[in-house]
């Protein structure tokens, strides 16, 4: 009785230890065949287009990039002394993005001496035109004549997706003068599944000749999944012209693409 204890015991510490040196066997040719990714070493290898960039690494080669296009910056009156600017800014790739990006405004006279500057920060998703805006600008008894926008580092490029930006529509958008005074509605709509916290819309008039006329910004503080949100923007003063075209742009910020 006791050696078929024995024979049985053997058999299951050799079952085990067979399975030990399996498990191990095959974790060693996982590895093998599916090397870990080396983005931190220092070292250009595995598809990598420059030392730790580009290939299967989330932070991609700027030299494999088109870089971002400034398109315009302009300033606006909201009443004197006070003033809001915004900038239109292109990112022509399709799968780089932009997580955090410091930028600065200027503004200056006539005579192209600077009245104010104002900082801020942003993010860029992929393939998109974002509108930056920043408001509340004091110029005093000053008058900007020109407006300009840099970023002020280096952007850190990395893999991105807009899937989620195509989730969320704007519809319903109407323009018009009420009692005077400019006055921009609209529907923000979520058909995604995950709720959206301070997403930060961006509404820009445009005149006949497509020069932007006025800007203002508004931040909805929670938009649940498959829900609207009617948002409104006023100006207290006359624009002076006539609003052919409204751009209504909810920023949402990029999406990991690895």
């Amino acid at each position: 009785m006791s050696k078929r204890w024995a024979n049985k015991m053997r058999f299951i510490y050799i079952s085990i230890f067979i399975l030990i040196i399996l498990a191990l066997s095959a974790s060693s040719i996982y590895k093998f065949l599916n090397p870990p990714l080396t983005c931190f070493d220092g070292i250009q290898n595995q598809g990598e287009t420059a030392v730790d960039l580009g290939g299967p690494c989330r932070y991609l080669n700027p030299a494999d990039l088109k870089p971002l296009l400034n398109k315009w910056a302009r300033s606006f009156m909201v009443v004197p002394g006070l003033y809001s600017s915004v900038a239109y800014v292109e990112n022509p790739n399709t799968r780089g993005g932009i997580r955090n990006i410091k930028y600065t405004f200027k503004l200056y006279d006539e005579d192209n001496i600077i009245i104010t500057e104002r900082s801020g920060e942003t993010f860029i998703p992929p393939s998109k035109v974002v509108p930056i805006f920043e408001g509340n600008l004091q110029t005093g008894k000053r008058v900007p004549k020109r407006t300009i926008f840099e970023f002020t580092q280096r952007p850190v490029w990395e893999k991105m997706k807009s899937d989620l930006i195509a989730e969320v529509s704007v519809a319903e958008k109407e323009f018009k003068i009420a009692n005077g005074l400019p006055r921009l509605s609209a529907k923000i709509q979520n058909r995604g599944v995950y709720s959206l916290h301070n997403l930060v819309v961006v509404a820009t008039l445009f005149d006949r000749a497509g020069n932007a006329v006025g800007a203002s910004r508004t931040v909805i503080d929670l938009l649940p999944p498959d829900s609207d949100r009617k948002i409104v923007f006023t100006w207290p003063k006359s624009l002076g012209t006539f609003v052919s075209r409204v751009d209504i742009v909810p920023l949402l910020p990029p999406v990991d693409s690895l």
